[in-house]
């Protein structure tokens, strides 16, 4: 056993499942927003998402009047 005791350390895996959004698309949630629907809460976007754009977001998301939020499973 090492001295720091990172022998024992979590291996953490880095790989992205998702590719990143493009650099020259407008992302159709606010920072804010999008962190609380990673959170767990139903967010209403402040600019109404269009279904095309809700369906290139990232995650399993669901859609429901107008409510962003995950899918639960």
């Amino acid at each position: 056993m090492g001295a720091s005791g990172s022998d024992n350390a979590a291996k953490v895996d880095f790989r992205v499942e998702y590719q990143p959004w493009p650099a020259d698309k407008a992302f159709p949630l606010t920072p804010l927003e999008a962190w609380y629907v990673m959170q767990g809460y139903a967010v209403r976007p402040a600019r109404p998402v269009t279904m095309d754009e809700f369906l290139e977001l990232p995650g399993q998301l669901e859609l429901s009047d107008g409510y962003i939020m995950l899918r639960q499973t």
